[in-house]
């Protein structure tokens, strides 16, 4: 078992067991055969695509800079809809520019937040004038090439690179690792230390199935990701599971099942129903995941989902659930 500095344990045999239920249970589901139509990297504008299609788009600097874009837009569970804004936003060849770092560096700013704001519908957290600064660094730095930032470097020296840029943290910048990974367009030197984007769902499904412990009644979100990284890390390296693969699967089963909060929809699809315990609800405005909730002087599993045939789902923790 895994010991943090912080008020938590992680069951890493148990988060193990997990992965591979998801991983080998997903393949051979109805979800998992169309898992690609969920994921921003197999989403791109049909003019870089091969026609038969193959795994490496046909314009591959292109498909690079398209998706520097994507990654930095992942925040907020907008996936969908941020796939959606863009291919529409392509559509237009007035607005392209925008997908290309060294035409976005030679606009003014004004003009870069209008595209966001207005097309790709997307301003979060100073994103435009973020995107901006980036794609000046892109420009000037990497000679308007993303793929740079990856190509014959470690995972470790990637991410610092990566992290460099404004508005990227940790979980973007494993993202845009898998993005080039899974379209064949970048290869670090070590692509088996590749990093799982530990985002909301990657940490809620190890808490809902009672991979970690932690002795109060919630957790910051932040406080869980730069464990939870090195543990999925070492169940890839431990069991050969493909890190990319795992990071889709875990991310597609939270974000199109977990976030439905309707256990018919489990029942029919997740791999992990017969393991999980309950949906842990985030709190937005503080970032914890609020585990369990006082009832009546006990602790027990805070649950969101309201369909019947779920109370077993209401579980008592007894007292020494910590010290297991």
């Amino acid at each position: 078992m895994c010991k943090s500095k912080s008020s938590f344990k992680i069951n890493q045999k148990k988060l193990e067991e997990i992965c591979l239920m998801a991983y080998n249970g997903f393949l051979h589901s109805p979800m998992g055969k169309g898992i690609r139509q969920f994921l921003p990297e197999f989403n791109l504008p049909p003019e870089l695509e091969n026609d038969p299609w193959t795994e490496e788009p046909q314009d591959s600097l292109k498909t690079a800079r398209f998706l520097f874009l994507m990654a930095s837009m992942e925040r907020r569970s907008q996936s969908n809809q941020n796939i959606k804004n863009a291919l529409k936003t392509w559509e237009n060849p007035r607005l392209r520019w925008i997908f290309d770092q060294g035409e976005v560096a030679r606009r003014e700013p004004d003009e870069v937040f209008e595209v966001c704001k207005n097309s790709l519908k997307y301003t979060l957290s100073k994103f435009p004038l973020n995107y901006h600064f980036n794609s000046k660094v892109i420009s000037s730095a990497y000679g308007n090439d993303p793929r740079k930032l990856i190509e014959g470097k470690t995972v470790s020296k990637a991410k610092s690179e990566i992290e460099s840029f404004k508005g990227i943290g940790t979980g973007i910048s494993n993202l845009f690792i898998h993005y080039y990974l899974n379209r064949r367009i970048a290869f670090p030197s070590d692509p088996e230390n590749a990093l799982l984007k530990v985002d909301i769902h990657k940490t809620r499904i190890p808490l809902n199935t009672d991979c970690v412990y932690i002795d109060q009644v919630s957790i910051r979100r932040d406080s869980l990701v730069q464990d939870l990284e090195i543990a999925y890390l070492d169940i890839c390296l431990g069991t050969g599971i493909n890190a990319s693969l795992l990071d889709s699967i875990l991310w597609v089963i939270g974000s199109e099942g977990c976030s439905r909060k309707d256990y018919r929809h489990c029942n029919a699809h997740c791999p992990l129903v017969e393991k999980c315990e309950s949906y842990v609800p985030e709190d937005r405005e503080t970032g914890e995941m609020l585990v369990y909730t006082e009832i009546d002087g006990r602790k027990v599993r805070s649950d969101l989902r309201k369909n019947r045939g779920q109370e077993s789902f209401l579980k008592v923790i007894l007292p020494d659930q910590f010290s297991r």
